[in-house]
């Protein structure tokens, strides 16, 4: 069974607000709006979430529910107003962002891409 194109286009994106947000922390410690330490910080933290579309990719259904708890979590203190170590950059960033992260979410739990992961859950088993 071939990969459903909304779940690729999903990971792209997923990948393309990852490298916006590492650019967006560059920015930030570049212009003296975030310390060394929470710029590190970032920059581990991203490398780390680097893992999830590889594993979405790789079809890991647990991926995407981790995906989708992290955009959750992030949405809802986002709504909050946790701004806390945030410049402004990345607050704007992740505000524009938010209808991207919704559609992602959308793309990667769509009857295709359920039944695509089902597919290679079966196929790893055998």
């Amino acid at each position: 069974m071939n990969k459903p194109t909304a779940l690729s286009h999903a990971i792209i994106a997923i990948w393309v607000t990852l490298g916006l947000a590492v650019l967006s922390s560059v920015v930030s410690r570049l212009s003296g709006s975030i310390a060394s330490d929470v710029f590190i910080g970032n920059q581990v933290g991203f490398a780390l979430c680097a893992i999830i579309p590889y594993k979405i990719s790789g079809g890991r259904n647990w991926a995407r529910y981790f995906y989708a708890v992290l955009s959750a979590s992030g949405a809802a203190m986002m709504l909050a107003g946790e701004y806390q170590g945030s410049s402004s950059l990345d607050v704007a960033l992740s505000w524009i962002l938010l209808p991207v992260d919704v559609w992602i979410l959308y793309s990667l739990f769509r009857k295709d891409s359920s039944e695509w992961f089902k597919h290679m859950k079966s196929a790893c088993a055998s």
